[in-house]
């Protein structure tokens, strides 16, 4: 899937001098296949604040994580990270509730990656709305580690999308949102923006999605 971008990149750092990170390169070498049943692949759910949408302008705050193995949450997997940062959290906070004293004794942005980029060894990643989180890693990838991650992914609002595709009431501001998805599957009421608790509750979320699906679901039953 990702074999001639990852030859890309490996092409472009030889040429360029600046040879991708070994921690990126053996999360390169990890291989699966679609055709397996779900719960033969191990999931690592991913979720990130930031001090706001733009990567380019913007630095993420904190990152938490999960794993998913054998269509079941490890809890024991768990871990969240706030991250220092220069500049403080700003007028952001009143959208995660971070405060700048909280980030103080954080891990810098190079302990975070390498600690997330370890436990995503053998996964594949999973995220409610990808493109931001993804937007945010690939940043710090390519600043740390000399080219984007380039991993496979499962993107639960991507499921649910497909879903309702045919439903007038998506089009509503909000359907898809985190809460709001989990409601449909009657799970638990969520309270938003805290890293590890959505991590935990999109991992749950992808659980009800899957259970949704009927008894034998295939990884590619649930990829884009």
């Amino acid at each position: 899937m990702f074999f001639w971008r990852r030859q890309f990149y490996q092409w472009k750092a030889s040429i360029n001098k600046q040879p991708i990170d070994t921690l990126l390169l053996n999360l390169w070498r990890s291989k699966f296949s679609k055709r397996q049943d779900w719960k033969n692949i191990r999931y690592l759910v991913i979720d990130t604040e930031t001090t706001g949408l733009s990567p380019k302008d913007n630095t993420l705050l904190s990152i938490g994580w999960v794993a998913i193995e054998s269509g079941k949450v490890k809890l024991n997997s768990a871990r969240h990270r706030y991250i220092k940062v220069k500049e403080g959290v700003g007028q952001s906070a009143t959208i995660h509730q971070i405060r700048d004293c909280e980030l103080q004794d954080g891990v810098t942005i190079n302990q975070a990656m390498a600690e997330v980029l370890t436990a995503m060894k053998d996964s594949v990643l999973v995220f409610h709305h990808a493109p931001m989180d993804m937007a945010f890693l690939n940043k710090y990838c390519r600043q740390l580690y000399n080219a984007p991650l380039l991993m496979p992914l499962v993107d639960t609002l991507n499921i649910e999308k497909s879903r309702h595709m045919h439903n007038d009431q998506a089009r509503k501001n909000g359907f898809f949102r985190l809460a709001h998805c989990r409601q449909r599957y009657g799970l638990s009421a969520h309270q938003g923006h805290n890293a590890l608790t959505d991590a935990i509750a999109t991992a749950e979320l992808l659980l009800a999605q899957v259970a949704h699906k009927g008894s034998v679901v295939k990884v590619k039953d649930i990829m884009p």
